[in-house]
């Protein structure tokens, strides 16, 4: 059986899992997007903002990694302090989410497929509240 610190490191390091995994997602969708993506929308699921194919590729894998960076350092110093959990149920759900939105993202433009506004909003909400128990545990 692994040692604790082991268990750790590899909980920790799990969620960089899905950047490659995105990475050739997007590649592999980003031949059948049109030359121009919406990539922001309102209110009423309307898209409101568009960027090329490579700029969305590029700017979602690079939120991707900065999110799993920043997630990192924290749960290494979460580590030491014996405060790990918490932020790793936030992390795990954050990746989730943020690779969740870019997904849809994709659907709607390669598949003309409303975005789940239900489904991106519930999932935000998750995200704000794992954020909020994960900083209220590791404050104490």
């Amino acid at each position: 059986m692994p040692s604790r610190t082991a268990r750790d490191l590899v909980l920790i390091l799990l969620p960089w899992l899905a950047l490659p995994v995105m990475a050739g997602l997007l590649l592999n969708a980003s031949a059948s997007l049109p030359a121009r993506i919406a990539v922001h929308f309102g209110v009423s699921g309307a898209p409101d903002r568009w960027v090329s194919p490579a700029v969305f590729v590029a700017t979602s894998l690079v939120v991707l990694a900065a999110l799993l960076g920043v997630f990192t350092v924290r749960s290494l110093k979460a580590r030491a302090a014996g405060r790990l959990y918490p932020l790793l149920v936030a992390q795990y759900v954050l990746v989730i989410v943020v690779s969740a939105a870019i997904w849809e993202v994709v659907r709607f433009n390669r598949d003309g497929s409303k975005p789940s506004l239900t489904l991106l909003l519930l999932g935000v909400a998750v995200a704000v509240v794992a954020s909020a128990v994960a900083r209220r545990r590791l404050r104490r």
